[in-house]
């Protein structure tokens, strides 16, 4: 079979358009998978946090940690203001926090979040933002759940609209309620 002119011509601009269209698209494909990726770390990375806050983490020790941030920010030796520790290149005054808020791997750590002395340990940043809310003596602010006074845990996701996720994320917490005191029980 002889080729034709137009059909030679016809080929080879409908080469041309999808060499074109699939350089228009690709970016935008990989860019839009780079999103994926980069929103499951997060959401992986935030689970981690909360998993260790739930399970592991003495929330008094937590709570004394928050609100010696809290007092060095009003003394001026700490900045008020937003520190990067996960989120992007780690702010330097973040390599005197205590290990405690460092261990839940916080993207950020807010200080005198609204001008009350509050502490704020971002775990999830964006709009499916989720952290603990430290409260300084004598002050108690408000989130999702009251861990103990002057600790609350905050996520959006916990509401009623949503009951599996608040009976999950209240059982999480109980149980580690119960994995802590077995672990300050004294041995029988």
């Amino acid at each position: 079979m002889k080729l034709s002119r137009k059909r030679v011509i016809a080929g080879i601009l409908a080469l041309i358009v999808l060499v074109l269209t699939a350089r228009a698209v690709i970016p935008s494909v990989r860019f839009l998978v780079g999103v994926v990726v980069f929103t499951r770390k997060w959401v992986r990375h935030a689970e981690r946090g909360r998993d260790h806050l739930f399970f592991e983490t003495d929330y008094q020790e937590l709570l004394a940690a928050c609100r010696d941030l809290s007092k060095r920010a009003a003394a001026g030796e700490l900045p008020s203001g937003s520190y990067n520790v996960c989120f992007g290149k780690r702010d330097p005054e973040t390599l005197s926090f205590p290990q405690v808020i460092l261990d839940l791997e916080p993207s950020r750590v807010f200080t005198d979040l609204w001008g009350g002395g509050e502490v704020c340990i971002e775990l999830m940043p964006g709009p499916e933002w989720r952290g603990v809310i430290a409260c300084p003596e004598g002050s108690e602010k408000q989130g999702n759940v009251k861990l103990i006074e002057g600790l609350w845990y905050c996520d959006p996701g916990y509401q009623h609209t949503r009951p599996k996720y608040v009976t999950r994320i209240n059982d999480m917490i109980e149980k580690g309620r119960q994995l802590r005191a077995s672990r300050a029980a004294p041995p029988p």
